[in-house]
């Protein structure tokens, strides 16, 4: 157990890192404050570690994962920040009215939801697995472990009252129903194991690096790009609606349990390097910002090294496999 409290403590970091530091969301002087830095490792660390271990416990995957980070984005921004409803929420610009209809901010609902699920929950679990490559297919806490965590993470709830005073009993109401319908949902997903053979022709983790880039760009020019340009907020919402289809569609094509540690290395790198590009952009738009991003461009550079740190080590590992004796590469079954 206790060779599992380094990737426990690494998630709990790593998870509010991207949702808030890298996103810009909370910049390095309100990140590292010490009740806000508490508060988003009870929120995003807590969240995220709770999201990997009912997967992991259940015997489930990443299609259940990212169904959860789905609902995990929903209980942050449509029950704790109630950003979903709110047409005044500070962050929202133009789309406190851009999709909103019925007292919903529905363009930026959808757009957040997916933030999160993949930038706030996936990412964070995939590098960390990939980090600790012994721990990947197993549970990091037992079952009161995952009910402390729980806990934490659902009680983050009773802060709300410092953050919204906005009320709409429809909302959470219905929030609360879309939660438990992708809970169940990921529950159902059946238990199919990866078969322990080696893929005879693994795709080059560079052309996997590429296409996480464009699937993260096509998401970001989907939610803020039609935005700015004046496209029709319903096309710009109908599209996604349709990117978690095709991401799920996306994890059973590239068959994502059979992927070594590289390839899922690539698979992250390509993802957040958009966000690296635009931590610069934060800085250099500073004076125009009502909050202060001074440090948003060094946040940029230590992702980019953070991660490509791993992607060394990730190497090294796979270099020193090869070149023992009788080495033979065996794929452990991972749930899809």
């Amino acid at each position: 157990m206790k060779r599992r409290r380094l990737p426990v403590i690494t998630l709990l970091i790593l998870a509010p890192v991207f949702g808030e530091l890298v996103s810009s969301s909370s910049p390095p002087k309100e990140f590292f404050t010490p009740i806000g830095f508490i508060l988003l490792v009870a929120l995003y660390g807590c969240g995220a570690l709770f999201i990997r271990e009912l997967a992991r416990h259940w015997g489930k995957g990443w299609m259940s994962i990212f169904l959860l980070g789905l609902a995990y984005g929903i209980f942050e921004e449509g029950i704790f920040m109630r950003s979903f409803f709110d047409p005044s929420w500070q962050d929202l610009g133009v789309f406190n009215v851009y999709g909103r209809w019925l007292g919903v901010n529905w363009v930026w609902a959808i757009g957040l939801m997916l933030f999160h699920a993949i930038v706030s929950i996936t990412l964070p679990i995939l590098l960390v697995e990939t980090a600790f490559p012994q721990e990947q297919t197993e549970p990091w806490l037992g079952r009161k472990g995952l009910i402390i965590t729980g806990l934490v993470f659902i009680s983050t709830v009773l802060l709300t009252p410092l953050f919204s005073h906005y009320q709409t009993i429809p909302g959470i109401a219905g929030s609360i129903a879309v939660i438990i319908m992708l809970l169940w949902l990921a529950y159902r997903l059946p238990k199919k194991y990866a078969p322990p053979t080696v893929r005879k022709s693994p795709l080059k983790p560079g052309w996997i690096g590429l296409a996480s880039l464009t699937v993260m760009l096509g998401y970001i020019i989907l939610f803020w790009g039609f935005a700015s340009i004046g496209i029709p907020a319903l096309i710009s919402f109908l599209a996604l609606c349709g990117y978690p289809l095709f991401i799920l569609w996306l994890i059973q094509k590239f068959e994502v349990p059979l992927l070594n540690d590289s390839q899922k290395w690539a698979a992250a790198f390509g993802s957040m390097i958009p966000w690296a590009l635009l931590d610069f952009i934060s800085e250099a738009d500073n004076p125009n910002r009502p909050d202060d991003t001074t440090g948003m461009a060094f946040v940029g550079l230590a992702l980019i090294a953070g991660i490509l740190l791993l992607g060394r080590k990730v190497q090294k590992r796979n270099d020193k496999l090869k070149a023992q004796p009788e080495h033979e590469e065996i794929k452990q079954e991972q749930p899809v």
